[in-house]
């Protein structure tokens, strides 16, 4: 039996990437999959459920009171995909320790939970065999040619300890004050800030980036030969933005694994996507230097 609990937000629907996602955390079967959701999220979970014929048991939803909504100021009737940056998506964020934290309190016989974003997927459970229990594993960000450490707050092993849940609890109270402030920083920014507080007791270690890949990898793993695919359990498409794009990526990894023809056009269409984003960002940096 799996001792793996997956854990996720789902505010809003969260179109093919997030379905992808979902799919492949609940194809795995995993003991439980928690999550916290709104009305429209909550719709959408269960038509990706039952279009896929996917276990509903393993199912533990969270729920969200409404006072939180109205402290963080999130409108939950949003029926779309929130894009990465803008306020309303900002603005869900600290929901995620919100989650964690009632997660290892409801399920305090878990050893541990993994957190997961709905643009990654999970071609394998994580091996929790090989983690250790005061320990906080996240997905490695760090900079090419940085010393100073950098985490990806999309993929995250919590292990079940008081400690943790105390800080845990902590960050979220962390990340809500600065954007009850009117600093609108979301959760990784949030959480690489708060770990170098001198009140964060726990250690923090990253996940092997060769099993756990990143969204600016991409390309670099499509071009590469099969023998190194094995060794990928999930993959984040967080340096794409929307549906669209996301989709794309994550087809393309799934595409390479099966050894399926997708990939090529996938890879193409990566080589455009990045050319595409590059001219916004830079229409964006002349428009706000004109002002």
């Amino acid at each position: 039996m799996s001792t793996t609990n997956f854990v996720a937000l789902i505010i809003g629907n969260l179109g093919k990437s997030g379905e992808m996602s979902l799919k492949s955390m609940l194809e795995l079967n995993p003991n439980r999959f928690c999550y916290l959701s709104d009305e429209v999220g909550q719709k959408w979970v269960n038509s990706v459920v039952k279009r896929y014929k996917l276990n509903e048991k393993l199912l533990c939803k969270h729920l969200i009171k409404q006072n939180i909504y109205k402290e963080l100021k999130i409108n939950n009737q949003i029926n779309k995909h929130r894009e990465f940056g803008q306020e309303s998506f900002i603005r869900l964020t600290p929901l995620k320790w919100l989650l964690i934290s009632q997660t290892l309190n409801k399920h305090k016989s878990e050893k541990f939970v993994v957190f997961s974003d709905l643009d990654v997927i999970w071609f394998s459970l994580p091996n929790l065999n090989t983690v250790k229990r005061n320990t906080v594993y996240i997905q490695n960000d760090f900079r090419p040619k940085s010393n100073k450490r950098y985490y990806c707050t999309g993929i995250m092993i919590w292990p079940q300890t008081t400690q943790v849940r105390y800080e845990v609890k902590k960050l979220y109270a962390f990340q809500k004050s600065l954007i009850s402030s009117g600093k609108l920083i979301p959760d990784e920014t949030a959480f690489n800030l708060y770990i170098n507080q001198k009140s964060f007791k726990s250690k923090v270690v990253a996940l092997n980036k060769s099993e756990y890949v990143i969204g600016h990898k991409t390309r670099k793993i499509l071009k590469e030969n099969n023998k190194s695919l094995h060794k990928i359990q999930a993959y984040h498409a967080n340096y794409f933005t929307g549906d669209v794009q996301k989709t794309i990526a994550m087809k393309s990894l799934l595409s390479k694994k099966r050894k399926t023809a997708y990939w090529v056009f996938g890879l193409v269409a990566i080589y455009g996507i990045k050319v595409s984003n590059k001219i916004v960002l830079n229409l964006n940096n002349l428009a706000g230097r004109v002002r």
